[in-house]
Protein backbone atom coordinates (compact mmCIF):
# COMPACT_ATOMS: atom_id res chain seq x y z
CA UNK A 1 0.00 0.00 0.00
CA UNK A 2 1.56 3.34 -1.14
CA UNK A 3 2.33 6.25 1.93
CA UNK A 4 0.24 8.85 0.72
CA UNK A 5 -2.57 6.30 0.91
CA UNK A 6 -2.26 4.80 4.74
CA UNK A 7 -1.32 8.30 5.85
CA UNK A 8 -4.92 9.10 4.39
CA UNK A 9 -6.63 6.12 5.78
CA UNK A 10 -5.00 6.41 9.24
CA UNK A 11 -6.11 10.48 9.10
CA UNK A 12 -9.91 8.97 8.20
CA UNK A 13 -9.95 6.81 11.39
CA UNK A 14 -8.50 9.79 13.72
CA UNK A 15 -11.39 11.79 12.52
CA UNK A 16 -13.73 9.17 12.96
CA UNK A 17 -12.27 8.19 16.72
CA UNK A 18 -12.26 12.27 17.36
CA UNK A 19 -15.75 12.49 15.88
CA UNK A 20 -16.46 9.43 17.67
CA UNK A 21 -15.33 10.95 21.30
CA UNK A 22 -17.70 13.93 19.89
CA UNK A 23 -20.35 12.06 19.90
CA UNK A 24 -20.35 10.14 23.27
CA UNK A 25 -19.63 14.17 25.02
CA UNK A 26 -22.82 14.69 23.02
CA UNK A 27 -24.89 11.60 23.85
CA UNK A 28 -23.24 11.57 28.11
CA UNK A 29 -24.20 15.00 28.35
CA UNK A 30 -27.39 15.51 26.88
CA UNK A 31 -28.61 11.90 29.15
CA UNK A 32 -26.68 14.13 31.99
CA UNK A 33 -28.32 17.14 30.88
CA UNK A 34 -25.22 19.45 30.63
CA UNK A 35 -22.94 20.52 27.56
CA UNK A 36 -20.47 18.61 25.72
CA UNK A 37 -17.76 21.30 26.29
CA UNK A 38 -18.22 21.04 30.17
CA UNK A 39 -18.07 17.14 29.73
CA UNK A 40 -14.72 17.07 27.88
CA UNK A 41 -13.61 19.61 30.56
CA UNK A 42 -14.37 17.24 33.37
CA UNK A 43 -12.83 14.36 31.26
CA UNK A 44 -9.69 16.36 30.49
CA UNK A 45 -9.50 17.06 33.88
CA UNK A 46 -9.48 13.27 35.18
CA UNK A 47 -6.88 12.71 33.01
CA UNK A 48 -4.74 15.18 33.79
CA UNK A 49 -4.90 14.26 37.52
CA UNK A 50 -4.84 10.30 36.88
CA UNK A 51 -1.10 11.56 35.32
CA UNK A 52 -0.15 13.21 37.40
CA UNK A 53 -0.82 10.76 40.09
CA UNK A 54 1.28 8.06 37.89
CA UNK A 55 4.29 10.90 37.51
CA UNK A 56 4.19 11.46 41.46
CA UNK A 57 4.41 7.34 42.02
CA UNK A 58 7.14 7.19 39.37
CA UNK A 59 8.89 10.14 41.16
CA UNK A 60 9.03 8.94 44.36
CA UNK A 61 10.04 5.55 43.07
CA UNK A 62 12.91 7.66 41.33
CA UNK A 63 13.74 9.19 45.05
CA UNK A 64 13.66 5.63 46.38
CA UNK A 65 16.26 4.10 43.85
CA UNK A 66 18.62 7.25 44.34
CA UNK A 67 18.36 6.45 48.24
CA UNK A 68 19.41 3.12 47.84
CA UNK A 69 21.88 3.96 45.41
CA UNK A 70 23.49 6.07 47.91
CA UNK A 71 23.81 3.39 50.58
CA UNK A 72 25.02 0.95 47.92
CA UNK A 73 28.26 3.75 47.26
CA UNK A 74 28.57 4.63 50.68
CA UNK A 75 28.78 0.13 51.78
CA UNK A 76 30.66 0.20 48.59
CA UNK A 77 33.50 2.82 49.75
CA UNK A 78 33.16 1.63 53.57
CA UNK A 79 33.82 -2.36 52.00
CA UNK A 80 36.93 -0.96 49.88
CA UNK A 81 38.50 0.76 52.92
CA UNK A 82 38.08 -2.35 54.84
CA UNK A 83 39.67 -4.36 52.26
CA UNK A 84 42.44 -1.64 51.92
CA UNK A 85 42.90 -2.33 55.77
CA UNK A 86 43.21 -5.70 55.19
CA UNK A 87 45.30 -5.19 52.74
CA UNK A 88 47.97 -3.50 54.98
CA UNK A 89 47.59 -5.54 57.97
CA UNK A 90 48.24 -8.64 56.16
CA UNK A 91 50.91 -7.02 54.34
CA UNK A 92 52.70 -5.72 57.45
CA UNK A 93 51.84 -9.51 58.91
CA UNK A 94 53.90 -10.88 56.53
CA UNK A 95 56.89 -8.70 57.10
CA UNK A 96 56.55 -10.06 61.09
CA UNK A 97 56.69 -13.59 60.19
CA UNK A 98 59.87 -12.55 57.86
CA UNK A 99 61.34 -10.55 60.36
CA UNK A 100 60.86 -13.84 63.04
CA UNK A 101 61.92 -16.26 60.30
CA UNK A 102 65.35 -14.37 59.75
CA UNK A 103 65.72 -13.90 63.53
CA UNK A 104 64.95 -17.61 64.25
CA UNK A 105 67.56 -18.78 61.58
CA UNK A 106 70.37 -16.40 62.38
CA UNK A 107 69.98 -16.47 66.47
CA UNK A 108 69.20 -20.46 66.53
CA UNK A 109 70.02 -24.02 65.06
CA UNK A 110 67.68 -25.45 63.12
CA UNK A 111 67.04 -28.91 62.45
CA UNK A 112 66.58 -30.08 58.71
CA UNK A 113 62.68 -30.95 59.81
CA UNK A 114 62.23 -27.14 60.87
CA UNK A 115 64.26 -25.85 58.24
CA UNK A 116 61.51 -27.80 56.36
CA UNK A 117 58.42 -26.58 58.43
CA UNK A 118 59.70 -22.65 57.92
CA UNK A 119 59.96 -22.62 54.10
CA UNK A 120 56.52 -24.44 53.74
CA UNK A 121 55.45 -21.67 56.01
CA UNK A 122 53.88 -24.20 59.04
CA UNK A 123 54.47 -23.68 62.69
CA UNK A 124 57.28 -25.53 64.65
CA UNK A 125 56.91 -27.44 67.63
CA UNK A 126 57.93 -25.74 71.26
CA UNK A 127 57.88 -29.31 72.99
CA UNK A 128 61.50 -29.94 74.18
CA UNK A 129 62.92 -26.63 73.51
CA UNK A 130 64.45 -23.88 75.97
CA UNK A 131 65.94 -21.00 76.54
CA UNK A 132 66.58 -18.81 73.47
CA UNK A 133 65.18 -20.88 71.13
CA UNK A 134 62.15 -21.36 72.55
CA UNK A 135 61.49 -18.15 72.95
CA UNK A 136 61.94 -17.44 68.96
CA UNK A 137 59.85 -20.51 67.75
CA UNK A 138 56.99 -18.75 69.72
CA UNK A 139 57.19 -15.72 68.38
CA UNK A 140 57.87 -17.65 64.83
CA UNK A 141 54.87 -19.39 65.24
CA UNK A 142 52.61 -16.24 66.43
CA UNK A 143 53.95 -14.26 63.61
CA UNK A 144 52.78 -17.36 61.49
CA UNK A 145 49.06 -17.22 62.77
CA UNK A 146 48.36 -13.32 63.14
CA UNK A 147 49.65 -13.80 59.27
CA UNK A 148 47.41 -16.32 58.39
CA UNK A 149 44.33 -14.77 60.41
CA UNK A 150 45.04 -11.70 58.38
CA UNK A 151 44.94 -12.97 55.17
CA UNK A 152 41.25 -14.83 55.86
CA UNK A 153 40.49 -11.16 56.64
CA UNK A 154 41.61 -10.39 53.11
CA UNK A 155 39.63 -12.81 52.08
CA UNK A 156 36.47 -11.81 52.98
CA UNK A 157 36.97 -8.07 52.77
CA UNK A 158 37.45 -8.86 49.22
CA UNK A 159 34.26 -10.87 49.02
CA UNK A 160 32.63 -7.82 51.12
CA UNK A 161 33.87 -5.67 48.18
CA UNK A 162 32.69 -7.94 45.45
CA UNK A 163 29.01 -7.88 46.81
CA UNK A 164 29.00 -4.29 47.50
CA UNK A 165 30.12 -3.51 44.32
CA UNK A 166 26.95 -5.90 42.84
CA UNK A 167 24.74 -4.20 44.67
CA UNK A 168 25.96 -0.61 43.15
CA UNK A 169 25.60 -2.12 39.96
CA UNK A 170 22.22 -3.53 40.73
CA UNK A 171 21.01 0.10 42.00
CA UNK A 172 22.27 2.12 39.17
CA UNK A 173 20.23 -0.09 36.92
CA UNK A 174 17.12 0.20 38.98
CA UNK A 175 17.86 3.75 39.08
CA UNK A 176 18.25 4.55 35.34
CA UNK A 177 14.63 2.08 34.94
CA UNK A 178 12.96 4.44 37.52
CA UNK A 179 14.50 7.86 35.72
CA UNK A 180 13.19 6.15 32.30
CA UNK A 181 9.92 5.45 33.87
CA UNK A 182 9.40 9.49 35.80
CA UNK A 183 10.35 10.81 32.25
CA UNK A 184 7.95 9.33 30.27
CA UNK A 185 5.50 10.01 32.95
CA UNK A 186 6.75 13.45 33.36
CA UNK A 187 6.45 14.03 29.49
CA UNK A 188 2.73 12.86 29.86
CA UNK A 189 2.05 15.19 31.99
CA UNK A 190 3.45 18.02 30.46
CA UNK A 191 1.79 17.28 27.03
CA UNK A 192 -2.01 17.23 28.94
CA UNK A 193 -1.41 20.22 30.59
CA UNK A 194 -0.43 22.16 27.71
CA UNK A 195 -3.30 20.86 25.72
Amino acid sequence: MPTEAAEKKIEKLKAGFNGLTAIQARLKTASLGGSAQAYLNNELKSSVNSTKKTRDNAKGNLNNANKRLSSANKSYSTARRTESVARKTARNDRRTVRSAVRNLKNNSSLSQNEQVRISSGRAISTRGLSGKKKTLVQRYNAALAKSYASNRNVTRAQNNTKKAASKVTSARKTVSTARATYNTANGLYLSLIHI
